[in-house]
């Protein structure tokens, strides 16, 4: 009695177990459902990241486009300044040039060239200062005016022993204020010969260079 008692027991709780367990099919619907509640908030949180992420993206494109384009300009226009620049020194040259070539032919072919400038040197016609003066302008010139040494000696080289030239310093403004009457400055170079400028009787105002300079009438 007792054995067939425990054998419908256990067959109703078995029973019992397998009428609580829902079929297959049932339960899909109800995972389905629930996972997806589930998974929704993640799901939406990845969609409005992914739209956040591809402004983000095109914001950044954008920028790196914008600063590609600034430079390009910055570039081009650097280019341009470049191109501006190099056409006016080539311009400048071409002038400078010009000016050379203008300035080599316009001088007369008596002018000899000492060191880096040009003279004419007068071998037949005395002049005073004065005259002297005169004519050197009207050739497109004016009187020595040896600025150093160098300068000096190259004249020295090329004057005859025998003779006197006038150059443009004088004093005929202020007695023993040499001034050079080309540039209306004080002589920046002097180098006299012994016992000069010893202004004779008063009359010598002008300095003439001959192997060392000596102040002398300026009427002679």
């Amino acid at each position: 009695m007792s054995t067939k008692f425990y054998v419908i027991l256990l067959l109703v709780s078995c029973q019992n177990a397998w009428g609580s367990i829902p079929n297959s099919l049932e339960l899909r619907p109800q995972c389905d459902a629930f996972c997806f509640d589930a998974l929704k908030p993640i799901l939406d949180h990845i969609a409005a990241n992914q739209n956040r992420w591809n402004t983000c993206d095109s914001t950044k494109l954008a920028d790196i486009q914008g600063r590609l384009d600034k430079l390009e300009t910055q570039l081009k226009e650097q280019q341009e300044k470049i191109a501006t620049k190099e056409g006016a020194n080539t311009e400048t040259d071409q002038k400078c040039s010009a000016a050379t070539e203008k300035s080599t032919k316009e001088i007369p072919k008596n002018f000899a060239k000492l060191g880096s400038k040009y003279y004419y040197i007068e071998r037949f016609h005395l002049l005073n200062w004065f005259a002297a003066l005169h004519t050197c302008r009207q050739m497109g010139g004016h009187l020595a005016s040896p600025q150093n040494q160098e300068e000096l000696n190259e004249l020295r080289k090329a004057l005859p022993t025998n003779r006197a030239y006038w150059i443009d310093i004088n004093d005929l403004s202020s007695e023993g204020e040499y001034m050079s009457e080309t540039s209306g400055m004080r002589a920046p170079f002097l180098q006299w010969s012994p016992g000069e400028p010893n202004n004779y009787e008063s009359k010598e105002h002008c300095v003439e260079l001959r192997m060392l300079k000596n102040d002398q009438n300026v009427d002679l």
